[in-house]
């Protein structure tokens, strides 16, 4: 999975830088703009969104502090007019007028604050007066915590449940002198849907109020049938108030807001206040659609503005860097020219400056190589026409030598030899016809002196002149010299002949032989080898001679480059001879590995004159 990701990375790597600058930098800049502006829009959005939540949150509390007013001051009256009413009655016991005294009181009080209605209870839970209609039974005040309190002639002013419903209450006991209660007035008012419409027509949210198991609300159905109300009482009941919330009611957002109401007038009680969201989501979703069509307007001007600006700064560069590459490849023609911003042309202006000086320098190059070229070829001419002389000189050399040894044998063989041949049969006829021991013995002792002679200088003879080369070819002049040479000194040898043998020009075959001299002299003096293995085959094209021996080698590089140049003169003359006739000699030898020399000599160069064409490439 890694090498996998590796790969991916490196082609996408690619794939980028093939792209080029200036689109690199367009996508960084397109994709800068948009983050950019997407977090601006982002922010905005946010600053919106909580704007409106803001004010729709400080609306909610600013209702909210008007409901709890309003229910506050609800308990606040019942209680005064409570008190107001048993100053008036100052009895401790009700007759018949002070009972119709006290209802019609009752009853005004009721019609001017629209009260459910009051009782007048004894201590002993007995009803003594009732006016209104809409009360608790009687039976469920006397069985109220509420009406145990006010027993003991504590006043109790709540909101408080009574028979499943929610009322408010405001017990007032009257006590005698004694301190004993005597009679206790109740106040009540259903807190039902009707009276929480009323609110809410006036400060506009709906207004819900729950201890947990009872619930009452403005909404047109009662809780918990209506509206989602499960929901809810849910989020109101499991979350610490205050707390702000949403809510989906009927399938409208509302947001929520909820305190606990006052804990001496309704403890337990949590009112909540629901503000339909649909309003402030259309100022939101209006508010998004001007800023999507700013932002879109923003980016296109954005991306257009990035546009021109890479544009404006890369197509000179593009232009500039063509100019470039036309002058890399030679164009100097065409003038560079100077547009984009200063820096560009800055850079133009350089550019330019630098062609027309390239332009100059070529030209002054043009110059000096064609001066160049002339003087290369007149010392090329001279120096083909001093390896030609060279060769001629080196070719009349080697001649003149070949002759001078063809004269010192033809002397040796007619003279010298013949005087030796004479001496000793004169010996031999004077040793005959003595008959002194002594003489006879000293001339047999001269004798065998001049022979041996006679062999030296019929070997010398042999090396100045090979006359087995005339008569029997090169192959047979080889074998011979091999033979004459590497046998005296325990040398084994074996020679292969390839090929249909032919006979060569005379100074070819002469060359050929004197390398294979060279070479096998150099292994009976220098070599200590076992072996010689000679090699002489005749080719299509050319003429390959080698000779290896298995003896200790030599380092070539030291021996051509030592200070006593005689230990290479007779190699640097077996180059010489190979290069008379366009041959390449190698010589392939280390220290202990033995030595390989090969020459091959093309048959189209060994005429007598082939050193007239001979360039002196060859290694001469």
């Amino acid at each position: 999975m890694r090498a996998r990701w590796q790969r991916l990375w490196a082609r996408g790597r690619d794939n980028w830088q093939r792209l080029g600058t200036a689109t690199q930098l367009l996508i960084v800049l397109d994709i800068l703009a948009l983050l950019l502006i997407g977090g601006l829009l982002f922010f905005t959005n946010r600053v919106i969104v909580h704007s409106v939540q803001t004010a729709l949150d400080s609306d909610l509390t600013h209702h909210l502090k008007t409901v709890r007013a309003i229910l506050q001051q609800e308990g606040y009256y019942f209680s005064a007019e409570g008190k107001t009413v048993l100053s008036l009655a100052r009895v401790t016991a009700l007759d018949a007028e002070q009972l119709t005294s006290l209802t019609t009181v009752l009853e005004a009080i009721e019609e001017s604050h629209q009260m459910g209605g009051s009782y007048i209870l004894a201590s002993d839970g007995r009803m003594l007066l009732r006016v209104g209609l809409t009360l608790p039974p009687v039976q469920a005040i006397q069985e109220h915590p509420l009406f145990v309190r006010a027993r003991e002639g504590i006043p109790v002013n709540q909101l408080s449940v009574v028979d499943n419903t929610l009322w408010w209450l405001n017990l007032t006991p009257y006590t005698d002198v004694n301190g004993q209660v005597q009679i206790i007035l109740v106040f009540a008012r259903p807190v039902d849907n009707a009276y929480l419409q009323s609110l809410q027509e006036n400060i506009g949210p709906e207004i819900v109020l729950s201890d947990g198991r009872h619930t009452v609300t403005s909404f047109g159905t009662p809780l918990p049938e209506c509206c989602g109300a499960p929901q809810l009482l849910e989020r109101l009941h499991n979350r610490a108030v205050p707390a702000r919330f949403d809510i989906q009611v009927n399938g409208v957002p509302y947001r929520v807001l909820a305190e606990p109401l006052d804990p001496e007038l309704a403890p337990g009680m949590v009112v909540a206040l629901l503000q339909p969201k649909t309003t402030t989501n259309l100022i939101i979703r209006h508010t998004n659609v001007l800023l999507l069509v700013m932002a879109l307007l923003l980016i296109t001007v954005t991306f257009g503005l990035v546009h021109f600006l890479v544009h404006r700064i890369f197509r000179p560069m593009e232009r500039l860097t063509r100019a470039a590459e036309r002058m890399s490849t030679g164009q100097l023609d065409l003038p560079i020219r100077e547009e984009g911003a200063i820096e560009v042309q800055v850079l133009a202006t350089a550019l330019d400056t630098m062609r027309r000086r390239l332009q100059e320098l070529l030209r002054v190059q043009r110059a000096w190589n064609e001066h160049l070229e002339q003087e290369i070829q007149a010392r090329t001419q001279a120096l083909r026409e001093l390896c030609q002389q060279r060769d001629r000189l080196l070719h009349k050399l080697i001649s003149a030598q070949e002759e001078e040894r063809r004269r010192i044998g033809r002397e040796l063989h007619d003279e010298t030899s013949q005087t030796l041949v004479h001496l000793i049969i004169m010996a031999e006829t004077i040793a005959r016809t003595t008959t002194d021991p002594d003489t006879r013995q000293q001339l047999q002792h001269i004798k065998e002196r001049t022979g041996k002679v006679l062999d030296d200088i019929r070997r010398i003879i042999l090396d100045l002149r090979p006359r087995l080369l005339d008569e029997y070819g090169l192959s047979a002049a080889i074998h011979h010299y091999a033979q004459e040479r590497l046998t005296p000194a325990g040398i084994s040898f074996h020679m292969e002949t390839r090929g249909y043998e032919q006979r060569l020009p005379y100074y070819a075959e002469i060359n050929l032989f004197r390398i294979a001299q060279e070479a096998i002299n150099n292994v009976v003096r220098h070599a200590e080898a076992s072996q010689v293995d000679i090699l002489l085959a005749w080719e299509a094209d050319q003429v390959t001679l080698r000779i290896a021996d298995n003896g200790r080698g030599f380092d070539l590089p030291e021996v051509m480059n030592a200070s006593d140049k005689a230990q290479g003169l007779g190699l640097l003359g077996m180059q010489e001879r190979a290069s008379l006739f366009r041959g390449i000699l190698t010589i392939d030898t280390a220290p202990g590995k033995g030595t390989v020399v090969t020459v091959h000599i093309p048959k189209m160069d060994m005429g007598e004159e082939a050193y007239v064409q001979n360039p002196c490439a060859a290694g001469g």
